[in-house]
């Protein structure tokens, strides 16, 4: 108990250590700005933008009433609207180690399946596990259910609570981001077929009585919501609901075949590899445990990948939810092949596989340094601003005005000189004297004869104007 706990302590640190080392993306500055007025205006609802109601947000609170919460708690920093995110993060492996006992697995499963987690860069990057994003919520509760009905469907009846439990997590996952929880449907329905749970699911009336609520809760809130915020369901209905079949944003269209691209090429292609060298020998081998499990579990992930590459619209982290059960898959492989080659006392395989399972963390640390370092103009300018020593307390960050909003999170609301710092966006705003922070090079190359260097960083740098 003391190792374990020791690991999460030590997992905690270098996780806060990983996080603070990545800036604000721009997702999450908006989910900031909500997050911070909702702490200073007690709106429950709302979401505010530049102290102005916004409705560009249009997913459900949950999260943005966690990280308000947080701010409450730890005060306006970075760090305190990704602490939903880690503790996400945490909560994952807690779902797994449940699921892992009601399996009657090996303890040995745990460290395992962590690893192969964490060795996914799909998981951990901004977007997920690494910014204050909805989607980090989002793994963890579908993966939540997914084990859950997994786990339900194995055993001869269902538990006594089984839809009483599935709606209230479909429900957390509904107000984490809307209609996105829905994604997994598909792996849920290779789970009941696979068991001969579906008819015997589709003909309770438990099943019907829990919809019922569902949609009339959903309903009450978006009620709720249009009354204080008239219009919001409108936007709802064109962004999510919409989203299935209609480009409702053009700039983010892709083909078919997008994820499974991605997945190939960086998300998690140490998963993809490993899952091809272990499928073969697993299911060779008489002795290896938990085939079934296994088999339901590749039929799931390919179901839902086909299923989330439909809608036109696609953004490369919304695979995330089927990577912890791509993760799980391995390592329940894994398992098996090195209790089946222990009991063969063959060493060398056992050795191998061993080594099979952390080689891959050296790749994700790797791939998560290299997007660290590959930022974008507006990235830089946030990482420039996290940088800048505490002894400048007064400068302008002269930016094109490009997604103002993650510059502005620093500068209004995480910054402790927030008051001392301004945005400008043009070369004729600012004044002599003036201290100045500039990262884009054209910019840069206006001002270096009319400037003198204060502080100098390969991002940007920090003058004061003739």
């Amino acid at each position: 108990m003391l190792c374990i706990v020791g690991a999460a302590v030590l997992g905690s640190a270098i996780y806060l250590f990983v996080m603070n080392h990545v800036v604000c993306a721009w997702d999450e500055a908006v989910y900031a700005h909500n997050a911070f007025n909702m702490s200073e205006n007690k709106e429950g609802l709302r979401y505010f933008f530049f102290n102005e109601a916004n409705q560009y947000n249009s997913k459900p609170p949950l999260v943005i009433w966690l990280q308000t919460c947080s701010i409450w708690l730890f005060g306006n920093h970075e760090f305190a609207l990704r602490i939903p995110s880690m503790l996400a993060l945490g909560l994952l492996f807690v779902v797994f180690y449940r699921w892992m006992r009601l399996m009657n697995m090996s303890l040995l499963l745990l460290p395992l399946v962590s690893l192969t987690t964490l060795s996914i860069p799909g998981l951990i990057r901004a977007h997920v596990f690494l910014t204050g994003d909805l989607d980090g919520m989002l793994v963890l509760i579908t993966t939540a259910i997914q084990c859950y009905a997994l786990y339900s469907f194995s055993i001869d009846k269902l538990p006594k609570h089984f839809f009483q439990n599935l709606f209230i997590l479909f429900l957390l996952g509904y107000f984490t981001k809307s209609t996105a929880v829905f994604l997994i449907l598909p792996a849920l329905l290779v789970f009941a077929i696979g068991y001969k749970k579906f008819m015997l699911i589709l003909t309770d009336k438990r099943l019907y009585f829990y919809t019922l609520i569902f949609v009339l809760l959903i309903a009450g809130y978006y009620f709720l919501r249009e009354q204080q915020d008239p219009g919001h369901f409108n936007v709802v209905f064109h962004s999510e609901f919409l989203r299935v079949y209609e480009k409702v944003m053009h700039w983010h269209v892709q083909p078919f075949s997008f994820y499974f691209d991605i997945i190939y090429d960086r998300e998690n292609t140490y998963g993809f590899y490993l899952s091809v060298l272990l499928l073969i020998p697993f299911f060779s081998f008489s002795s290896t445990k938990y085939k079934k499990v296994v088999v339901l579990l590749f039929v799931a992930i390919l179901a839902n990948l086909l299923f989330i590459s439909m809608p036109p619209v696609k953004l490369e982290w919304y695979p995330a939810p089927i990577y912890p059960m791509w993760a799980l898959m391995n390592a329940v492989m894994l398992l098996s092949l090195i209790e089946a080659f222990i009991q063969k006392r063959n060493g060398v395989i056992t050795t191998l596989l061993i080594t099979a399972w952390i080689i891959p963390l050296w790749f994700s640390y790797q791939s998560l340094v290299t997007r660290t370092k590959q930022l974008d103009p507006v990235e830089m300018e946030a990482h420039i601003m996290k940088k800048i020593p505490y002894q400048y307390k007064q400068y302008t960050v002269l930016k094109k005005p490009e997604h103002d909003e993650v510059a502005y999170v620093y500068t209004r609301w995480i910054n402790p000189n927030r008051a001392n710092i301004k945005l400008k966006h043009a070369l004729k705003e600012l004044h002599s004297g003036e201290w100045v922070l500039v990262c884009d090079q054209a910019f840069k190359d206006s001002l270096q004869n009319h400037s003198k260097i204060q502080w100098q960083q390969p991002e940007g740098v920090l003058v004061q104007l003739d």
